[in-house]
């Protein structure tokens, strides 16, 4: 009795029985021409364990340890409440004819053997490294005897841990053949996956050391909906057994699955802000520009001296400030070119080990994803296996030196990045329809590259590093392709460091002592840890762009279309979300409460800078300045930068009331 309390408490705190009401009345219209004594009624109950804890333990008990007795006590109810509500007149419904899907969540279990836990209800977290394609299976079917004389009828119903309602062939009243009411038959879609564990992928400032175990998970009905590989799921189950010829599996039927935000990583605020940013923060609160410059100032100070590579630095900053926004049209991806390919490709993984997840792409392995035959027996279709793009949802994805890489890696990125989505094509051979399928998936990682561009001999470090074509317009040895730079939106140019020798002796003394020192310099001035929680939990910050500010890109935005010449390419259409991502960020890194016209002013100055390098040619005079001296940082950081950034504001005023329409 007090399971049955309890059961009615649960289901009556969840509106239940009015979506139960709906229900019937739903599937009565669309089966009308059906006969009623086939009906199978589909239910679905949502437990919240910790909330069932509260006032039945026992039901709670019952839901997590034997998931079967619970089921059958809700198909029981669901007759009682069918009868009792006179929802289906002068038809008498079986408890086998109720199929009820057991949606429980927030379950907290111990550490246990897997002996144990069979057959029982368990939680697991992780990431969804594989899925096969959805195919079908029977959820429920109903044979009836052909003898019209015999009233048998049996219907099946798919319980987790068995195999699905199969074909009977011999009546067991009268002995004579049963056939399948076609009509009664209910389909659905099963997927398999593989869950790792978070810990494998999301250890920021920590070295994955060790091998993880996945999980296999089969995933069934609307739970197969809106599965993305890289999310981050939380799975409540089913812990059965699954027998291949001779030998068994373990595997998670899934009964519920829930997504993972990223906010649970963050702190608040107010904790996250050590007293050394505290202090900068409070020192540089005169200017709207200078905490955010200040900060990649110091920035990986003990990796590289302090004021070299600075606008990489910031660019580095906004992008990992941008993890936190699960959108395309707020991701920050990173393209530094330079001939210091080294440098620059220790300073990314560096600053990559500062997100909340970061995925090393590897040649041999996929970029966007591929699919394969499933290695382990269970399901025919091919099994889609995520790349490292996928991989790094919510993070950072390394990509190394772009140069080096063949056409059609580079083509997949840029289309990624243009539309915000990867595919993962699955041959004929192996999807099981006969024929090539497409799976598209959000891309929603900051892809950091980097691109080895030579400069020739005596030639001006200053002049155009982009090709339109095959043949190479600039006078770089290894130019960038056109399309690219405009996929990445903004790309930060480091010149060589021979240019400035105070700059490249900095360089030097610094990559000296870090091969001394085993890899690293222990001078840095704001530690990673106090910076990693800092970036996480400016991540969160929810802000709107102002009307003046939004006004003002896309005022920008015309202007610099009418005014590029045939000589120099336009300015792409991306380049409207490219700025106003920017400004989000360097609002969002500078702890405002919305996004202002000063971020925007920093946004299209940086933007202009990176068309200065790869063009040589702006028209609002902006050159860029990939590193500052200690000497210079009041004309970078202080009062100076705040005069330069007020002239750069009235410069672009009058630039956009001469070319663009009010």
């Amino acid at each position: 009795m007090e399971l049955t309390e309890g059961a009615i408490r649960l289901l009556d705190s969840q509106d239940w029985f009015d979506q139960l009401r709906d229900t019937v009345s739903e599937l009565a219209w669309e089966g009308a021409d059906l006969p009623q004594s086939g009906l199978i009624l589909p239910v679905t109950v949502c437990a919240d364990i910790t909330h069932i804890l509260d006032y039945c333990y026992d039901l709670a008990e019952l839901i997590v340890r034997q998931p079967r007795q619970a089921v059958s006590i809700f198909q029981r109810l669901t007759c009682q409440s069918v009868a009792a509500l006179e929802l289906l007149p002068g038809v008498t419904l079986k408890p086998e004819q109720v199929l009820v899907t057991l949606r429980p969540y927030n379950l907290v279990c111990s550490a246990t053997s897997v002996t144990e836990v069979t057959g029982h209800m368990i939680a697991v977290s992780g990431i969804l490294l594989s899925r096969t394609l959805p195919e079908k299976f029977v959820e429920c079917m109903r044979h009836v005897c052909e003898n019209s004389y015999c009233a048998e009828e049996l219907i099946s119903v798919f319980v987790p841990g068995r195999p699905p309602p199969g074909t009977f062939t011999d009546c067991t009243n009268c002995g004579a053949n049963l056939r399948e009411d076609v009509g009664c038959r209910r389909l659905s879609e099963a997927t398999e996956g593989f869950l790792v564990p978070l810990e494998a992928l999301e250890a920021p400032l920590k070295p994955c050391k060790g091998r993880f175990q996945s999980v296999r998970v089969v995933f069934r009905g609307e739970l197969c909906r809106d599965l993305h590989l890289g999310g981050r799921y939380r799975v409540v189950g089913q812990l059965v057994k699954v027998s291949e010829g001779s030998s068994c599996r373990l595997t998670l039927e899934a009964a519920s699955v829930r997504p993972i935000p990223l906010s649970i990583y963050a702190q608040p605020l107010v904790c996250a802000i050590s007293p050394v940013i505290e202090t900068l923060y409070h020192d540089r609160r005169f200017s709207p520009w200078s905490f955010a410059l200040s900060l990649a100032y110091v920035f990986a100070s003990g990796l590289s001296p302090a004021g070299t590579y600075f606008r990489l630095k910031l660019g580095m900053l906004l992008s990992l400030v941008a993890c936190g926004a699960i959108r395309h049209s707020r991701l920050q991806p990173l393209l530094a070119v330079g001939p210091d390919v080294g440098s620059l490709v220790r300073l990314l993984s560096h600053g990559a080990g500062l997100a909340r997840r970061c995925v090393r792409h590897t040649c041999p392995g996929p970029l966007a994803g591929r699919a394969a035959r499933p290695a382990v027996g269970g399901a025919a279709r091919a099994e889609l296996e995520a790349g490292s793009l996928l991989l790094a949802r919510g993070g950072v994805c390394l990509l190394g030196d772009l140069s080096k890489y063949r056409r059609e890696a580079l083509h997949t990125l840029q289309k990624g990045l243009e539309v915000g989505s990867v595919s993962v094509v699955c041959p004929a051979s192996l999807s099981g329809t006969g024929r090539p399928e497409s799976v598209s998936m959000p891309l929603l990682c900051q892809p950091w590259a980097v691109y080895d561009c030579k400069p020739t001999g005596g030639t001006d470090l200053n002049s155009s590093l982009v090709s339109d074509s095959a043949s190479l317009v600039g006078t770089q040895t290894n130019a960038l392709p056109r399309t690219l730079t405009e996929a990445f939106g903004v790309v930060y140019y480091t010149e060589s460091a021979d240019d400035c020798d105070d700059l490249a002796c900095d360089l030097a003394t610094c990559q000296l002592l870090m091969a001394a020192g085993g890899g690293r310099v222990d001078q840095q001035l704001v530690p990673d840890k106090d910076l990693t929680a800092f970036l996480a939990a400016a991540c969160e910050l929810s802000l709107d762009l102002e009307p003046d500010a939004e006004r003002l890109v896309r005022r920008y935005f015309v202007a610099s279309r009418r005014v590029r010449t045939s000589n120099v390419p336009d300015v792409p259409v991306a380049a409207v979300s490219t700025i106003s991502g920017l400004a989000h960020a360097f609002a969002q890194l500078s702890l405002r409460d919305c996004v202002t016209v000063d971020d925007v002013t920093m946004a299209i100055l940086l933007y202009e800078e990176s068309l200065a390098a790869c063009f040589g040619y702006s028209p609002l005079d902006v050159s860029h300045t990939p590193h500052i001296r200690e000497a210079d940082l009041d004309a970078n950081l202080g009062r100076q930068n705040d005069e330069r950034m007020r002239d750069f504001q009235r410069r672009l005023e009058e630039f956009i009331s001469e070319w663009a329409l009010l």
